[in-house]
């Protein structure tokens, strides 16, 4: 999985798209932010390959399967898409503070089993500012169990 690992402006105006499965059982991501400052923009959209992970079994919190994992301060995220979740979208993981404006989220399970899905989900976060997304079932009418999923954040802003 590729990784950014200095501050970076990725602006995508096109689609980047899985071409191999990010559900499996080495849960891994389509692309990953360790870079403190980065921000993504656009009006492109990460896509998965359509493989839903459907168990939490040994996945360690922060490696679930998703589409964009940030695990660095001062990230910013805005009007890109996230569409074929195989897990989570966006993964937020001890990110402080961290801007997500305007992204959209589709995709998802039709019928669920032993796990959760998420559009976003931060974990062991402060200074959110979470505004203006939107979640959207796919054609096949899979949608995320939740939107915003919070565990453990502190001092953040959530708003349509």
């Amino acid at each position: 999985m590729p990784v950014i690992d200095k501050r970076l402006h990725l602006v995508i105006d096109g689609d980047l798209e899985a071409t191999h499965s990010i559900a499996g059982a080495n849960a891994s991501c389509l692309l990953v932010n360790t870079a403190e400052g980065t921000t993504v923009s656009g009006t492109g959209a990460f896509i998965g390959n359509g493989i839903i992970r459907d168990t939490n079994e040994d996945v360690p919190e922060g490696q679930f399967p998703c589409l964009l994992r940030n695990t660095a301060a001062n990230f910013t995220c805005t009007g890109v898409t996230f569409a074929k979740i195989p897990q989570i979208g966006l993964h937020l993981f001890g990110a402080d503070p961290a801007v997500i404006l305007r992204c959209s989220f589709t995709g998802g399970p039709a019928v669920y089993g032993d796990t959760a899905h998420f559009g976003i989900r931060a974990a062991g976060c402060s200074q959110l500012v979470i505004t203006g997304n939107r979640f959207y079932p796919d054609a096949n009418s899979g949608m995320q169990v939740q939107g915003i999923l919070l565990s453990g954040c502190s001092e953040s802003v959530i708003s349509h």
